[in-house]
């Protein structure tokens, strides 16, 4: 395939449909200087401890490469027909969220406590402890939905449909509400349970 030939974002999911590898090479080739470089400056992860954590070239590589398996996977299992934003946006998201989950489970050994942290330090380390298990307790699905709307911070239910192939803007509504229950009493267990 010409290296010069201009696919539209349409083109190559009908391409990929088609299981053409040239286009899927387009795909890949067109979108990952801008969306690695997108990653290296924006993606960071603040842990409690204050340790910032920050994508580096090799984690960009290897989201931007499940990013891409994802999109793929999702076009030829028609969970993806049509997109309404740029797929490099697509991507950028399905990186982040991929970023934060590789960033969240990194392990990294905690500062010295300094004398004289004030007890509010102590009380909101402790409810953000209380939290992470309580999100951690949710079935993969909760997890995902939580995350879309509240880390992510995406407020149109129909893009978090899009984005995970559950159905539509009122699946998700439903979806959130349940998880959001879900979460709240795994949350008062987990209070519970620390405080015995």
């Amino acid at each position: 395939m010409n290296r010069h030939l201009t696919l539209t974002d349409q083109d190559i999911i009908a391409g990929i449909k088609q299981k053409n590898k040239e286009v899927e090479a387009f795909f890949y080739r067109t979108h990952k200087d801008k969306c690695i470089q997108f990653a290296l400056k924006r993606f960071f992860w603040k842990q409690p401890d204050g340790i910032t954590i920050q994508c580096d070239i090799e984690d960009a590589e290897e989201i931007y490469n499940d990013a891409c398996v994802l999109f793929v996977h999702n076009v030829l299992k028609e969970r993806i027909t049509q997109l309404d934003a740029k797929l490099s946006t697509y991507l950028i998201t399905t990186m982040r969220y991929n970023w934060m989950n590789k960033a969240r489970s990194t392990k990294r050994t905690p500062p010295v406590q300094e004398e004289g942290s004030s007890e509010t330090d102590s009380a909101s380390e402790s409810m953000r402890v209380n939290v992470r298990k309580a999100i951690h307790k949710l079935d993969p699905k909760c997890r995902a939905m939580m995350t879309y709307r509240y880390i992510l911070g995406w407020e149109d239910y129909d893009d978090i449909a899009k984005a995970t192939g559950k159905g539509n803007g009122d699946v998700i509504r439903n979806l959130l509400s349940r998880c959001r229950k879900i979460f709240r009493e795994q949350y008062v267990q987990t209070i519970n349970f620390s405080g015995i």
